[in-house]
């Protein structure tokens, strides 16, 4: 993941890898050569698919944690707010791809990022009712 200069994150999963991802598929439906490092990398394709889709999901609810809050909000949930970021930091800074516990990663920043989206929709509901 990256970070922007207003603290947005997004998934970096390089553009080339995925076109790579779709030809070995259709060089196989086709029937013809692959080339052996190409077969390795396609044969990590479920999994790159799902490191993307959850790190996918847990880069659009901290998003939203972000650009939502009004600035009467923050406060209320600074601590909370910190430790996401946190917890965030390694996958910005440490994890690449093929690091080894990456899934442990994504499973802990998808629980903390979804445990205060989960209470950042409530303040919002709790606004709207007010």
């Amino acid at each position: 993941m990256t970070k922007d200069e207003n603290g947005l994150l997004k998934v970096n999963f390089d553009p080339a890898l995925t076109r790579l991802l779709r030809e070995v598929k259709y060089f196989l439906l086709l029937e013809l050569s692959v080339p052996e490092t190409a077969m390795g990398i396609f044969a990590k394709a479920e999994m790159y698919r799902e490191y993307i889709v959850s790190l996918d999901m847990v880069v659009e609810n901290h998003n939203y944690i972000i650009t939502c809050l009004h600035v009467m909000e923050r406060p209320l949930i600074k601590a909370r707010i910190e430790k996401m970021e946190e917890v965030m930091k390694p996958g910005i800074e440490e994890y690449k791809w093929k690091s080894p516990n990456i899934s442990e990663f994504i499973v802990r920043a998808k629980t903390t990022v979804d445990d205060l989206y989960t209470i950042v929709q409530k303040m919002k509901e709790c606004l709207t009712k007010i």
